[in-house]
């Protein structure tokens, strides 16, 4: 399985309790997190390529130009690679006014495109997914029917939920939108507050739940966030779980109330700052 790198830290262990290996193929850091093609090797021995759109935690999109190359890279020779494409955040483009375009539907070839609850309507504890399936007529139906049978081996959806299904998609409609406001009004105060500053740069998302901060190499990403939280009681994720490239990267979640955030930033910023040379 081809998947991006950096992203979510769990799907090389997820891919490992199914008994697969995983390759990542990198997102460009200074290219809009553009995918950028895996080696030979890895790509001719790809039986799939997962795709995150939006990619968590870089927050960034992923253009159907750059999936379609994605799945070509075994040449025109082989067919495309199957692409799975998780849009949990699809919900939450972070610019007022973008229109998200969703994989659903895609038809150039074989794609699953995975949504659901926990973070469309923030309620992951009710356990409730689905995969849409499209792409040429004939690898779709041969799809459905092995993923009814792997349905039927992992035990079906609890029926309660499914039964209460389009209620909680109406009435959860205003808690993604508070969401999705505190997010976007977060992500203005992680800009304002390091505005003008040369000791953290905020990597702009797209979409999603998080903001990427960047900051210069004076300080072990581990040892930092381990200050914070024990100095300043602000948590964050050291940008290795996600495999980020380089050392040097933070990850804060945007979902803390604003004063709570803001006062997270003041003490990244202050952290940092006090072992950048004067």
């Amino acid at each position: 399985m081809l998947v991006p790198s950096p992203s979510y830290p769990l799907l090389a262990h997820l891919a490992a309790l199914d008994g697969l290996d995983t390759v990542p193929y990198r997102l460009d850091a200074t290219g809009g997190w553009a995918p950028l093609p895996p080696s030979e090797e890895a790509a001719a021995r790809a039986r799939a390529a997962i795709v995150v759109n939006p990619n968590n935690p870089t927050g960034s999109w992923v253009t159907r130009e750059a999936a379609d190359r994605l799945a070509r890279v075994r040449g025109d020779r082989e067919p495309p690679l199957p692409l799975i494409v998780d849009e949990v955040f699809l919900d939450f483009p972070l610019t007022a006014g973008a229109s998200p375009e969703t994989f659903a539907g895609r038809t150039e070839g074989l794609t699953f495109t995975l949504g659901g609850l926990s973070k469309s309507r923030g309620l992951p504890q009710l356990k409730l997914s689905w995969i849409v399936v499209s792409g040429p007529p004939v690898d779709v139906e041969a799809a459905m029917a092995r993923l009814e049978f792997v349905a039927d081996t992992y035990l079906s959806v609890a029926t309660p939920v499914q039964l209460a299904l389009p209620e909680i998609l109406e009435r959860g409609r205003p808690v993604a939108e508070s969401i999705l406001s505190r997010c976007r009004e977060n992500l203005e105060a992680a800009l304002d507050v390091f505005d003008g500053t040369a000791v953290v740069e905020v990597v702009r998302p797209d979409a999603g739940w998080n903001v990427v901060l960047r900051f210069p190499n004076v300080v072990a990403e581990e040892d930092l966030a381990v200050e914070l939280l024990e100095r300043d009681s602000v948590a964050v994720y050291p940008g290795f779980l996600f495999d980020f490239p380089t050392p040097g990267w933070l990850v804060a979640s945007l979902l803390p109330p604003r004063d709570t955030f803001r006062h997270g930033l003041l003490a990244i910023r202050d952290a940092i700052a006090r072992r950048v040379p004067r």
